[in-house]
C-alpha cells in the first residue's frame, strides 16, 4: 500500500488490487476512511468532520494526480508521491 500523500499528519495510502470505484484511504491514528476520488464522498465509516473536510479541500487540488496514482497502483506501479 504505497503513500501517496501525507496531509497534515494523515497519511494518504491506495492499496494494491483494490476494487472501484476509484478511492483512497486516509489514516490518522487509529482512524481511517475511504474516500472517492471522483466525487470526494466518504465511503463506509465516517471521521471526525474535520478530518472529512481537509481531505476534501485536499482532494479539491489533487483530483488528477490522484487519479493518476490509482491508475499506477492498479497497474502494479508504485505511484508519484504527491506533495
Amino acid at each position: 500500500m504505497p503513500t501517496i500523500a501525507i496531509v497534515d499528519g494523515i497519511r494518504i495510502v491506495i492499496f494494491f488490487n483494490d476494487h472501484d470505484p476509484p478511492h483512497f484511504h486516509a489514516i490518522l491514528g487509529e482512524t481511517s476512511l475511504r474516500m472517492s476520488i471522483a466525487s470526494g464522498t466518504v465511503m463506509g465509516d465516517r471521521g471526525p468532520a474535520s478530518m472529512e473536510r481537509k481531505l476534501g479541500r485536499w482532494l479539491d487540488e489533487h483530483r488528477d494526480e490522484m487519479m493518476l496514482a490509482w491508475k499506477a497502483v492498479r497497474a502494479g506501479q508504485r505511484p508519484q508521491g504527491i506533495e
